[in-house]
């Protein structure tokens, strides 16, 4: 898969009020598949941009597989029927202002 970039926001589709943005990727290895670190934010409709909404808890996406640019689809492997309230597909934000600081992870939006 080709994850998304470090640092990018993903939402999901259906759209829903909140995205995540992707803090860290382990490859996939004998331990299990690719594993997308994302720390969560809630969304703005009318500003179409990620904001603190007090709920910035950390999510695993595991496995996405990349099905167009900036489109990757979360393909469940369980017998189980999928929980409705899971995002099947998962598309990338294009936000012009997202800057890094210097070389370190950290990420800000000149919005905060």
């Amino acid at each position: 898969m080709t994850a998304p970039p470090i640092g990018s926001f993903i939402r999901p589709v259906p759209p829903a009020l909140y995205c995540y943005q992707v803090i860290k990727v382990t490859p996939e290895n004998a331990n299990g598949p690719e594993c997308l670190f994302c720390k969560r934010f809630g969304y703005d409709p009318q500003t179409q941009r990620p904001v603190q909404d007090g709920h910035q808890n950390i999510h695993y996406l595991h496995d996405l597989k990349q099905v167009l640019d900036g489109v990757w689809k979360d393909e469940w492997d369980c017998d189980t029927p999928r929980w409705s309230c899971v995002p099947l597909y998962w598309r990338k934000m294009h936000i012009d202002d997202v800057k890094r600081a210097g070389d370190s992870p950290a990420i800000q939006l000149s919005l905060f």
